[in-house]
């Protein structure tokens, strides 16, 4: 089982989770908690698989910046992602933001073109130890040849 924020996202019809909803976001869903079969935790009762839980909750982030290039030679040429966060500022709020395109002359289909840009943006007030409000939202937009792909986007 997966989860975002405590909130599940697994596909109704297959009960499988689409990596598709947070590609080209790597930076932005780095913070993960996982769990074996049945163990104790805050998001759920557990299941025989165990589960994950993805932590977008803005004020979890270090403050600062990161820029990352990569190459590859599989389903895209270039990567390129940025992520900025204040972390927890005096004033209780903490605001996280991350941007990610993927460029390739050729996708995975030889003579395709493949192109996709995804973002995430989250913001939380902290108001004390026990008490938050998160809002968080992000989307993955997917170009193969002509076409953009219907776009996935969330808000939790």
């Amino acid at each position: 089982d997966m989860y975002i924020n405590g909130v599940q996202f697994n596909d109704a019809e297959t009960g499988r989770f689409s990596y598709g909803l947070i590609g080209g976001l790597n930076d932005a869903t780095r913070n993960k908690e996982g769990i074996g079969p049945f163990e104790f935790n805050n998001f759920t009762f557990g299941a025989i698989g165990g589960a994950t839980n993805i932590n977008l909750r803005a004020s979890q982030y270090a403050a600062g910046s990161k820029l990352t290039l990569s190459g590859s030679n599989r389903n895209y040429i270039l990567r390129g992602m940025y992520t900025y966060s204040t972390g927890l500022m005096n004033n209780g709020w903490a605001f996280t933001g991350s941007l990610g395109y993927r460029w390739g002359n050729e996708g995975n289909i030889e003579g395709i073109k493949y192109n996709s840009f995804s973002y995430f943006l989250g913001a939380e007030k902290v108001f004390n130890e026990r008490h938050s409000l998160s809002l968080a939202t992000w989307e993955h937009r997917q170009r193969e040849d002509s076409k953009w792909r219907q776009p996935k986007k969330l808000i939790i």
